[in-house]
């Protein structure tokens, strides 16, 4: 898989990098798509409030959120990452940590989860394990070159500042880093939000 793969031809769009991310493709009109409409709560509004509350620092709501996201597509890495950086927020870096992980696994390029996960393991007292993400950021550092993405340089850097000791261990990623471009857009996250505006949970969650 490329590191900077365009994922379509008339935008590049970071995937969860803004509300609209999520909710694309969502029009409602009043016609039938031929699928029944999912009761319970909306995720693609769920989304977007869970990004407004960690924006806004209100870490319990964004849990709130995005576990109603993760009950959608419980493999998708942005929403374990968010999820792993509200429970962060909140001090439960042991609940954070297994949510990062998952986001790692879902999506290796999720450079904003290594450092976050870095600095849960930090304020744990954990410093062989945060080193252990940094070390994973220093490779695919290397692996880039000239060529790496900003997002993968400020994520390495952050937690470098955290893992040698120049910012306080249980500092939360940077809100810039949080929200700004992680990779190029991935096609099965996009599937999978299609899926869900479609009412098709079921195929979303086996995405």
């Amino acid at each position: 898989m490329s590191l900077f793969r365009i994922a379509f031809a008339c935008i590049v769009m970071i995937a969860l990098a803004s509300p609209a991310a999520f909710a694309a493709g969502s029009g409602s009109s009043g016609g039938s798509s031929g699928g029944a409409a999912p009761s319970g709560p909306d995720p693609n509004k769920a989304y977007a409030d869970g990004i407004a509350a960690l924006q806004a620092g209100d870490y319990r709501k964004a849990e709130s959120k995005f576990k109603t996201v993760l009950g959608a597509v419980p493999k998708n890495a942005e929403a374990n990452y968010y999820m792993g950086a509200a429970k962060a927020g909140s001090g439960k870096h042991e609940d954070a940590i297994r949510y990062l992980e998952k986001a790692i696994k879902y999506d290796e390029y999720q450079y904003g989860a290594y450092d976050q996960l870095g600095r849960s393991y930090m304020a744990l007292g954990k410093k062989a394990e945060a080193q252990q993400a940094l070390d994973a950021l220093n490779a695919k550092a290397q692996a880039c070159g000239d060529t790496c993405a900003p997002a993968l340089i400020a994520a390495r850097d952050g937690l470098k500042s955290v893992v040698e000791g120049s910012a306080p261990a249980a500092a939360p990623a940077p809100q810039s880093l949080l929200f700004g471009p992680q990779t190029e857009p991935r096609a099965a996250y996009m599937d999978a939000v299609a899926m869900i505006n479609s009412g098709k949970f079921e195929d979303a969650i086996a995405s």
